[in-house]
């Protein structure tokens, strides 16, 4: 047996994660998600980017019909087999199989949200990318550091075609207008 020169990494399925949380490699209270293969550690979550999950999980529970989408907050969803991310919050086309037994896929989401502090660069480059190539229609980043959301649409390959910034109201889905206001905690 030869020498290996260069590292080789080792891929993983979603298959292959599930098993290990099943044996218990890996538990319950670890912050992982995988991404094209690779089990990344995520982020803890600090106070800031609790209050913007909980006030956009709220605006959206109070606009949306629960008939007509569900509102998944820091859930698994399937990419594909070698991808299982954990958006921080998610509108999907609402399924009752999506209660049950199956998870949300690329095909559910008309929008996906990832709230940005120390994560905005893997955020706007990995995930992005990831989202883009998965064919996320609308994935917003919440920049807490600029207290701005960007709104990419129309992806395109590993990229989105149309790019928005806003700081002031604006409308989205269903022409809703949301304010910064409902998004970001006050300023301290």
């Amino acid at each position: 047996m030869g020498m290996i020169s260069v590292p080789v990494r080792h891929r993983f399925s979603v298959d292959d994660l599930l098993l290990m949380e099943e044996s218990g490699v890996l538990t319950p209270d670890q912050r992982i998600e995988l991404i094209d293969g690779e089990i990344i550690d995520m982020s803890p979550i600090n106070q800031p980017h609790i209050a913007c999950l909980l006030k956009l999980s709220r605006f959206l529970t109070q606009n949306f019909s629960s008939d007509q989408y569900i509102i998944s907050q820091q859930n698994p969803i399937e990419l594909s087999k070698q991808s299982l991310p954990q958006p921080d919050l998610v509108v999907a086309n609402f399924r009752p199989e999506l209660l049950e037994e199956e998870r949300i896929t690329a095909t559910d989401i008309v929008l996906l949200v990832e709230i940005s502090d120390s994560t905005y660069s893997y955020d706007r480059n990995r995930k992005y990318a990831q989202y883009a190539s998965a064919g996320i229609l609308v994935y917003w980043i919440v920049n807490l550091t600029k207290r701005q959301v960007e709104v990419y649409s129309q992806p395109d390959g590993n990229q989105y075609l149309r790019a928005e910034i806003h700081q002031q109201p604006f409308k989205f889905l269903e022409d809703l207008t949301i304010s910064p206001s409902d998004i970001f905690p006050k300023k301290n």
